[in-house]
């Protein structure tokens, strides 16, 4: 057990004077802030700065592959590598290996499996801050050099599989974000088009008011602390449970319950897989997921939570397009436009029925939710399958970092 202030070298940059254009204009040096640091590999930066700037100011060089901390802010504890020459300001503290006893990945993984005990650490009663001494003091275990490097090399095989996965799901929701506007604004095979007050659309479209397909909505129901159990309840649809993707998101296991006897009483504010399910109510930072649609397809009845809307369709609407649709860059600025409020912003059931949506024939809205959804079936497996990785690497950290199962050069 070593100190990783004993084996290795660290410090903090600085921030030169925002003021000084000579810090900043043609910089070549990039400039690494504590919110970039939250990557495997460090490769380019926002902003960079100049040579005079690492002269005159307290920024300072750092060398490739040095490891990288957010000392505070809303990355603090993360763990990255520079992968390039360059600079920090105060908030990153780049530890630099001055020994050839130690592998530089290695050491990697053993902070990243350390980041909650060095979160513990932390000083400060609000957001974490950590600090140089806090980093130094930390109790690294090294393995001979060899074991090391046979270490790293594994968990680095498991992470270039996931990075590989990460730019597969990019790639697939990019495509998907290409198809969906494409769809949603010219349709399939249409080559005649008119204006509407949505822009133009196929001939054969219509442009038409929500609240024309809504045979029924109803709201949620205001649970206390007192209403929740946390077995042998009634279960509810939370507002987190509505997310971009078009699927209910419910913890099966360890679902949100509401008492038998509440429930008993709230029988209006029960819905089916017959609805789908919205939220017009949200805090602040939740605020730019309201509208989003979604569907369940167990044969589940929930009791809605404040917030969180129930909507039945008459048949001319086609439930996974307007899921679709509600996913759709306009619809979501639509949603921005008509927000209210400020610490809780919420969309008043009058102005969210009276969004004009385009509006195909049943036929065609069933051929573009089935082409979207093909589309996200294909980014859902990529996530299980990066989730499965991600519990992979996540037991093989817990056995090899600790010494628990030892490797072979």
């Amino acid at each position: 057990m070593k100190k990783l202030g004993e084996i290795t070298r660290s410090f903090a940059g600085g921030t030169p004077n925002r003021a000084k254009d000579k810090y900043y204009r043609n910089g070549t040096i990039p400039w690494v802030k504590s919110g970039e640091v939250d990557n495997r590999n460090i490769i380019r930066t926002e902003e960079k700065i100049t040579n005079i700037a690492l002269v005159e100011t307290s920024a300072r060089p750092i060398n490739p592959n040095s490891i990288l901390v957010a000392l505070y802010g809303a990355t603090a504890g993360k763990i990255g590598i520079l992968r390039c020459k360059a600079s920090s300001n105060q908030a990153v503290l780049a530890i630099e290996n001055i020994s050839s006893r130690q592998e530089l990945n290695y050491l990697y993984y053993q902070l990243s499996i350390s980041n909650k005990k060095i979160l513990s650490f932390s000083q400060g009663s609000g957001q974490p801050n950590l600090s140089k001494q806090i980093i130094d003091s930390l109790q690294i275990p090294l393995p001979p050099l060899a074991e090391q490097k046979r270490i790293a090399e594994i968990l680095g095989t498991v992470d270039e599989k996931l990075d590989s996965i990460e730019d597969q799901i990019a790639q697939t929701q990019q495509l998907k974000k290409g198809v969906m506007q494409k769809l949603l604004t010219k349709g399939i095979g249409h080559t005649e088009f008119k204006d509407s007050p949505l822009g133009p659309i196929p001939i054969s479209w219509e442009v038409r008011k929500l609240n024309d397909f809504v045979n029924e909505i109803k709201g949620g129901a205001s649970l206390r602390p007192t209403d929740f159990v946390e077995t042998n309840g009634f279960p509810v649809i939370p507002k987190k449970s509505i997310t971009r993707g078009g699927v209910l998101k419910i913890d099966k296991k360890k679902p949100i319950l509401c008492t038998n006897s509440f429930t008993l009483n709230n029988q209006n504010y029960i819905v089916d897989n017959s609805y789908i399910i919205t939220t017009l109510r949200d805090l602040v930072p939740s605020g730019p997921s309201i509208g989003y649609m979604v569907q369940y397809f167990e044969d589940t009845r929930y009791i809605l939570a404040q917030g969180v809307y129930g909507i039945k369709l008459n048949k001319e609407l086609n439930k996974g397009f307007i899921i679709q649709y509600s996913n759709s860059q306009y619809y979501r600025s639509i949603m921005n436009s008509i927000m209210v409020g400020s610490t809780q912003v919420h969309i008043r059931n009058g102005d969210f029925l009276g969004i004009k949506i385009p509006f195909p024939p049943l036929a065609e809205q069933q051929q573009i939710a089935d082409i979207l959804s093909t589309i996200d079936e294909k980014i859902d497996i990529l996530k299980e399958k990066r989730d499965r990785y991600s519990e992979l690497k996540r037991g093989l950290m817990q056995q090899l970092l600790t010494g628990k199962i030892r490797t072979k050069a």
